[in-house]
């Protein structure tokens, strides 16, 4: 015969179980979000740290002979001759995304970071509202190699 402890008991056990598992998936989903921010961030840091060894040369008038006049004459009036090439940059992305043109548009926030002394960029995008349907890409080419890296439901690697 049971008892009505033994059916609390049964629910506590199914209760725990729950609980558990639940902690357990947002923990992997917090740490795939996390992991990607930091793999992203130590590339981006390393990235800057190769533009910024070594010197920066200067755009001379040299470096101007090759492109068209128009061009020529606006960098002359923009004033970049005897000012060093750039070395880095970042660009900011902030828009919706869809793969198929009858696919409901998603959010789209993502940073991209060049150098070009050596030439390398990182890109890092997140396409999603919801922090369960989320997808984190990184694309990247750094020593002459080309890099892709997407998580779906931020923990699992694609």
């Amino acid at each position: 015969m049971k008892t009505q402890t033994q059916g609390h008991e049964k629910y506590l056990v199914v209760y725990t179980i729950f609980t558990v598992t639940v902690l357990i998936a947002v923990l992997l989903i917090v740490n795939g979000c996390s992991s990607m921010g930091s793999l992203v961030t130590t590339e981006v840091e390393q990235q800057i740290e190769t533009a910024r060894s070594g010197e920066a040369a200067m755009i001379s008038e040299v470096d101007l002979a090759g492109l068209p006049e128009p061009l020529q004459r606006y960098l002359r009036y923009a004033g970049v001759v005897g000012k060093p090439h750039v070395r880095f940059a970042r660009i900011k992305y902030v828009g919706f995304f869809r793969s198929t043109p009858n696919q409901e548009w998603a959010p789209l926030k993502a940073e991209e970071y060049y150098t070009t002394e050596p030439p390398s960029f990182v890109f890092h995008a997140r396409v999603g509202s919801s922090f369960l349907g989320r997808i984190s890409v990184r694309e990247k080419y750094m020593d002459g190699k080309g890099f892709l890296l997407v998580k779906i439901w931020p923990g699992f690697t694609v």
